[in-house]
């Protein structure tokens, strides 16, 4: 009788494939970058250390309000706690891997720097001059922009005075400023549009889970004043 033992098999099972990586959908779910516009209309701190390098100009510069971070980084961090923690599709990943969605918010920020700025150089004609419009070819141009980016007005709002976004033209008539006129006829009353919640009902509304601040963020969470 054969008293050898049976060898180990040099075969070990297959590895399980690993859990694929998530995807954050800003371009197939509109209700985040809903909430990531609304959170920058509504926070006019912020977008003042996030887009003017002085962190002093702005269109509302005269607000007593703190910003809810010191840096940059520390308001993507922010944001992406309101948007993320408690989303029913990404709060759990969310919970495994913050820094992701912070970056994830800094990359779609910088997106819609990228699509903002030609829509907005369509407002201007560079060459022999800006050809002002009138009230309503301006209108149905703002129309048909908002059709194409529907954020635009809001961000608009927010970024109209910053000369990194603001297209390179010769007026007509020195002394002429036909880009401010521009922005007043969009913008009659020289406020930001209606923020991302209160928009049409063409315009899909935040996601209820996305509450106020005060009911995620708490003092031990995030000081308001650093």
């Amino acid at each position: 009788m054969d008293s050898t033992e049976p060898s180990i098999s040099r075969f070990q099972p297959p590895l399980l494939d690993p859990k694929p990586k998530m995807t954050i959908q800003w371009q197939s779910d509109d209700t985040l970058t809903d909430a990531l516009v609304t959170w920058l209309t509504e926070h006019p701190p912020d977008c003042r250390i996030l887009f003017y390098s002085d962190s002093k100009k702005s269109l509302d510069s005269n607000t007593s309000d703190c910003p809810s971070g010191k840096d940059k980084s520390q308001i993507y961090t922010v944001i992406a706690q309101v948007i993320f923690e408690n989303h029913p599709k990404y709060g759990s990943e969310y919970a495994n891997g913050q820094k992701k969605f912070c970056d994830s918010v800094n990359n779609c920020i910088t997106s819609l720097k990228n699509k903002y700025k030609p829509l907005k150089a369509k407002f201007s004609a560079t060459g022999a001059g800006v050809v002002p419009l009138d009230d309503t070819s301006a209108k149905n141009l703002q129309e048909e922009v908002c059709h194409e980016f529907p954020w635009y007005k809001e961000l608009d709002a927010i970024w109209h005075s910053n000369p990194s976004f603001a297209a390179k033209t010769i007026s007509s008539k020195p002394g002429v400023d036909h880009a401010g006129d521009m922005y007043r006829l969009v913008h009659p009353h020289g406020r930001a549009g209606p923020s991302a919640h209160t928009r049409g009902a063409a315009r899909a509304q935040p996601p209820p889970h996305i509450t106020p601040l005060s009911h995620q963020l708490t003092d031990s969470q995030i000081d308001p004043c650093l």
